[in-house]
């Protein structure tokens, strides 16, 4: 089954982390997935490989020289 959190549904939209939409899975398009963060008009977005709540494969680390 897919995950709610790390695949959209059939309109496009995937399920925040936090209930109130201060986190979510972002897909940027090919293997660039990030984790969103808001709160008080900040946002961050943090690189990720795994979905944190199913702990799918999203892309492969990149590996560093």
């Amino acid at each position: 089954m897919n995950c709610a959190y790390c695949h959209e549904d059939r309109d496009g939209f995937v399920t925040p982390v936090e209930k109130n939409g201060n986190a979510i899975i972002w897909n940027y398009g090919g293997d660039k997935w990030v984790l969103c963060l808001k709160a008080k008009g900040w946002r961050a977005e943090a690189p990720i490989n795994f979905c944190p709540m199913c702990g799918r494969k999203l892309r492969e680390p990149k590996e560093e020289t």
